[in-house]
């Protein structure tokens, strides 16, 4: 079942996914504490929305978030994460060649790519649970109810961040009207709505 939702409700079981889906992303390494933070912070801003995928017995299958304003949102989430949690993210930069190629990628070119782009709508975050026999359904349901909510907003583009590792990139290979650039670690994409 697909719900429009404001994301206080479901925020533990959305750091819960994320966490249990790609904990090798810089942020999940943090862990599910620092990913509720992030979310949490999210959530209290009017320019965040979502959807999710909730199965009869109420377990969450898929969220996705959106923001109409991509630099707030990212700023948000930046100040929610613990000064502890920054220290290790860059100590963690150190051990592992994907976290620094992440970290390069957003300082050098995420951050002036939002800057200098005209494109503020960002789509956030996306994820399903890929051992649930819905996760696909699920993962394209919210999709599409993103890109609708982006369309009557009277948004005609939106980008977002795709890190190699997941099979964002890949989805989005087999649809027009996207451009796409290649980073060291992620893939950029300005979608139409």
């Amino acid at each position: 079942m697909l719900l429009k939702y404001k994301v206080e409700k479901h925020l533990s079981s959305i750091a819960s996914l994320h966490y249990r889906m790609i904990s090798y992303s810089t942020i999940a390494q943090m862990g599910e504490k620092c990913l509720y933070a992030c979310y949490k912070s999210l959530s209290e801003l009017d320019s965040t929305f979502g959807f999710v995928w909730i199965d009869n017995d109420s377990k969450l299958i898929g969220f996705v978030l959106g923001t109409t304003d991509s630099k707030t949102a990212r700023k948000a989430m930046f100040n929610a994460i613990a000064f502890s949690d920054k220290l290790k993210i860059c100590l963690y930069s150190f051990k592992s060649m994907g976290n620094l190629l992440n970290i390069l990628d957003t300082i050098f070119f995420i951050n002036p790519f939002i800057s200098r782009n005209k494109v503020n709508a960002e789509w956030l975050s996306w994820m399903t649970d890929t051992s649930d026999k819905k996760g696909s359904l699920a993962a394209l349901e919210t999709y599409k109810a993103m890109k609708k909510y982006f369309a009557e907003a009277g948004i005609k583009q939106f980008w977002c961040q795709a890190d190699k590792r997941t099979k964002t990139h890949k989805f989005l290979s087999h649809f027009k009207n996207i451009q796409q650039w290649k980073l060291f670690h992620n893939y950029i994409f300005i979608i139409e709505s």
